[in-house]
């Protein structure tokens, strides 16, 4: 079964490791856990993989066959127990990661909000007008946001996230914004913990809300705040920088190619080009002087040689 265009958690994935012993002393018949995020872009084509559970041999877990060419990011990486007398490690991929990144440096896809009037916006669940808040923040969802949905921040919704942040300044009457990036949302997201998120300040991991600074990130390379440590310390919220509100991991995608990394793509794929042609050549030559009839007659030689 091929999954389209879908973000899975795989729950029931445990895989024997003979000979392997940690510093810990976790026994040698270790298991691993592995849990794999496959986000499905826009970006067609990234080869995906295939579901071989009924040829598997365990029916109760699921064996996936990757394709050769796939590309995951290690995300993180613990020992944790299931009892006491079974040790596993977890192990969390990423899968597509560099595919996300090329896409966003070439196609450059961009998410644009305008708020022709912000001092008659009103909450989109109590209905009370922003500006008559004490506390001035509008949360945008992204999925959407032609919809010109907003909501207050005792009455968001979180199911309806990824949000835009916006805090709303006394006189400012007009806002408009450009994000470049995609979406990458599924059902199934909602139930997956943010893997390989941390708090910027106090390094907490698998928070159910991160904010994240896209204008930071862009200079810094990885900004995400929890919400106490948003709200406690950082100076983005008043900077008007555009800040993203997410509660599943990698909702919207907005990480390009460093030149580095663009650089050796580029040359990875003029050597596999030149690689090809180079085989086509061969081939050709190969057929021109007919080596597949000259190899049998070779063979008949010394067949007649060794009788």
């Amino acid at each position: 079964m091929l999954f389209d265009r879908c973000l899975v958690m795989f729950s029931k994935c445990l895989v024997e490791l003979y000979g392997h012993r940690t510093r810990r002393g976790i026994p040698e018949n270790q298991k691993v856990f592995i849990t794999i995020i496959v986000p499905k872009g826009p970006n067609e084509e990234e080869q995906g993989f295939a579901e071989i559970e009924e040829f598997s041999r365990f029916p109760e877990e699921k064996e996936i066959l990757f394709n050769v060419r796939s590309r995951f990011t290690v995300l993180e990486t613990e020992d944790e127990w299931y009892s006491e007398e079974l040790p596993y490690r977890h192990l969390v991929l990423l899968y597509g990661a560099q595919g996300f990144r090329k896409f966003i440096t070439e196609k450059k896809p961009i998410q644009e909000i305008s708020i022709a009037s912000l001092e008659n916006i009103s909450c989109y669940n109590c209905k009370e007008h922003f500006f008559q808040m004490s506390e001035k923040i509008c949360f945008v969802p992204i999925t959407d946001m032609k919809k010109q949905i907003y909501y207050c921040k005792k009455c968001i919704d979180y199911d309806a996230a990824p949000f835009l942040y916006i805090p709303l300044m006394d006189k400012a009457l007009v806002y408009e914004a450009y994000l470049r990036g995609f979406l990458l949302m599924n059902a199934n997201q909602r139930q997956t913990p943010c893997y390989g998120y941390k708090c910027y300040n106090c390094q907490v991991r698998k928070e159910e809300v991160y904010f994240i600074c896209i204008d930071c990130c862009e200079k810094n390379g990885n900004e995400k705040w929890c919400e106490d440590c948003f709200e406690r310390i950082s100076k983005c919220r008043t900077s008007e920088h555009r800040i993203i509100v997410e509660t599943s991991p990698f909702s919207f995608w907005f990480e390009s190619m460093s030149p580095n990394e663009s650089n050796h793509l580029k040359f990875h794929d003029e050597v596999m080009k030149e690689n090809s042609q180079l085989f086509e050549q061969g081939e050709m030559y190969f057929e021109t002087h007919e080596y597949e009839r000259q190899s049998n007659t070779t063979v008949s030689i010394f067949r007649k040689m060794k009788e």
